[in-house]
This record gives C-alpha cells, structure tokens and sequence, in this order.
C-alpha cells in the first residue's frame, strides 16, 4: 500500500513528474559523463605502459610523467642490464612533437616513441610484426586511433612532424594520451633526427625485464641498492599509479573532473530537494489528514522517503541510457576510452542513492507541519 501511495504522488502531475524527472536525470547524467572522463583520464595516463612489455623501468630521479622527466644515461641502463635477475634492458625514448595536417595546414601534437627495432619492447604482436619495416630510415608505425584532425594518411603515404617526412609503414592500435592526440613509432635514429636528440642526450625510460623466476622484489631492492642515485627502479604497478596519480591528481584535467562530480552530485541533491519539498508541501492537507487516521509519522516519512527513491531510480535509469550513448559518441569523435563499466555504473548508483538519501532527509522536515488541528 505504502508504494502505491506513492507512485500514485509521484506521478499525479505527470507534467510535474515529467519536468522533475528531466532535472533530476540532467544532474545524474552529470556525474556519469565527470566519472566517465575521470576514469578515461586514469586509463589514458597508463596507455603507454601498459602496451610495453617490461617488468620494471630505470628512470630519472627526477621523473614526473613519461614526458616530464629529466634523461637518463645510457650507461646507466647498461648497468641494469648486468644485474642479477635482469634478463634484458631496452632504452627508450618519448617526446611530444607536431603533426602537419597538410590538407589544413594545421599542426597538432603528436607522441613519438623511439624504440631499437631489434629490441622491440610491446606487448601487442601487431606492432611486433612489423616492428622490422621502421628499421628504414625516416618510417614509423602510426595509431589509428589518433585523432582524425591528423588528416588522411594510408600505408606507404608520406606525412610530416616536425617538418620531417615521414612514410607510413604500417599501423597499430594502442590509443592516444592526454597530452597529445595520437601517436607514432620509430627507431631511434629517426627520433633522433625528428626531434633532434643526439646519443649523448641519453634516454628518457629503460625497460627492464626479468628472467624466470626472479623475485620482483628482491631485484628490484638490489638494482635500487648498486645503481647511483641519479636514477630509481620503480616495478611496472608502481610507474602506472605515479602516472594515473600526476594525472589524475596533479594536472587540471584530473581535479577539474573531480570537482565536475561533487557539483553535479550537489546540484542533483539539490533538484531532488525541491523536487520533494514542493511534492510534499502541496500535500500537507493529505498528509495531515493520514495522521488524523491514526497513521503514524513514521509511514508518513516512508512515503515521502520511497517517493524520493522513485525519482532518484528513474533519474538514474534514463541517465544511464543516455550516458550509454554519450560514451560511444565521445569514444568515436575523440578515441577516448570512454565505454559504460559496470563497476562505474555500480559507483554512480550508490552516488545517486546517497543524493537521494540527503534529499529526503532534508525535504521530509516539511512534513512537521502536516498538523491534524487545522484542517478544521
């Protein structure tokens, strides 16, 4: 009986409903797109490690992101790969530089990986496959999921970064950063002469992967104890949270959306309250009368309290529709990994519960006014 009062409250007015609903479904709809671009900025920060194949790295002291940090001495990785446990140690190199749209005449930012082709350090066996073809000078290996304000460009087609051409020898799919719109890889000669790095710069990361059967721990604490202290060893899970943490937590892209979710979810409390305030205020008589009956002001807060639920519940049924969509949109126009996850679907529904919750308890105070004595 209790729920169909209710649904009956809820949906008297259906143009009230309507409205009320359409507010509420706008502030859930908010935090699913600030909680979807979150987690696509945390998954985008680790691309780039997480298509290595590698078991630790050699990094600078000095390191912040995979292109924020100071270089590291080829020396240094030479000494790595001494070490007991170390099976192989593969120099990298990573730089931001700018693609030319010649149809546009524009330039964009693009990543470049310079990798030694007889080492080739990806996990992905496409890459691998064709890791040989940029032993040829002046080739690369082009994502295809960069941007497509790059341009159009094909296999054995000519493009130009950093007013270098450049052939396309192939392609692969590992996904863009955040601080570029798509990616290239090349030996590091090429890099070299692209970016204009010469061997005494150093590398920007080492590699290291371990022979079977070494304990992790135990060779990563001797390569940290031997090496100088210009450079630290950092194991795979580590170098992706320092990544997804300055991401996420340092740069604005991270705290912006952050904040996004916090205001959404204010604002959703917010739409709910008056959502609920006004259902109930207009009701006072109703309620008051209930109370006449005999009912007890606990009912009374239920009824209010499942009507709350019921708009948060349908708020977050169309928002997730919705969103569903958003994602595939953003994900085709952007190449953003940004996909409906039923873990992010669980978070948002716990988070529009818990508005709910702040709402009604807010709202149903109006409810002390429902007094028997002046309906007479």
């Amino acid at each position: 009986m209790r729920t169909l009062l209710s649904l009956h409250n809820t949906f008297h007015n259906r143009r009230r409903a309507a409205a009320a609903g359409a507010g509420i479904t706008f502030a859930i709809l908010l935090i699913f797109m600030e909680v979807g671009f979150l987690d696509a900025a945390r998954i985008n920060a680790a691309l780039l490690y997480r298509g290595l194949d590698f078991d630790a790295v050699v990094v600078s002291r000095g390191y912040v992101s995979a292109q924020r940090t100071l270089p590291v001495s080829g020396y240094r990785v030479l000494q790595a790969r001494g070490a007991a446990g170390v099976e192989s140690a593969i120099p990298i190199l990573i730089e931001t530089a700018r693609w030319l749209n010649a149809a546009e005449r524009r330039t964009r930012s693009c990543r470049v990986i310079g990798v030694d082709p007889a080492q080739s350090p990806f996990l992905d066996p496409a890459i691998n496959a064709q890791i040989d073809a940029i032993r040829r000078p002046n080739t690369l290996l082009l994502d295809r999921l960069s941007s497509r304000r790059y341009g159009a460009w094909q296999a054995g087609g000519r493009v130009h970064i950093n007013d270098t051409p450049l052939t396309v020898a192939g392609e692969f799919a590992m996904g863009t950063g955040l601080i570029s719109d798509g990616g290239v890889v090349v030996s590091t000669g090429t890099f070299r002469e692209i970016i204009g790095r010469g061997p005494e710069a150093g590398y920007d990361v080492g590699l290291l992967r371990f022979t079977s059967g070494a304990d992790p721990e135990r060779v990563i604490a001797g390569l940290s104890a031997t090496l100088p202290g210009d450079v630290m060893v950092l194991s795979r899970a580590e170098i992706i949270a320092r990544e997804q943490y300055f991401w996420v937590h340092l740069k604005p892209v991270g705290i912006m959306f952050r904040v996004g979710a916090v205001v959404a979810f204010i604002v959703g409390a917010v739409i709910l309250y008056q959502v609920l305030a006004l259902e109930i205020g207009s009701r006072l008589n109703e309620f008051a009368t209930l109370k006449a009956m005999g009912y007890a002001p606990g009912y009374l807060v239920r009824i209010g309290a499942e009507q709350a639920l019921l708009y948060a519940l349908l708020g977050y049924a169309a928002a997730f529709a919705l969103a569903y969509c958003l994602y595939e949109l953003v994900f085709r126009l952007s190449r953003l990994p940004l996909h409906m996850e039923a873990g992010r679907a669980a978070v948002v529904l716990l988070l529009t519960l818990a508005m709910s919750a702040v709402a009604a308890v807010l709202a149903l105070r109006v409810l002390r006014k429902a007094d028997p004595a002046e309906l007479f």
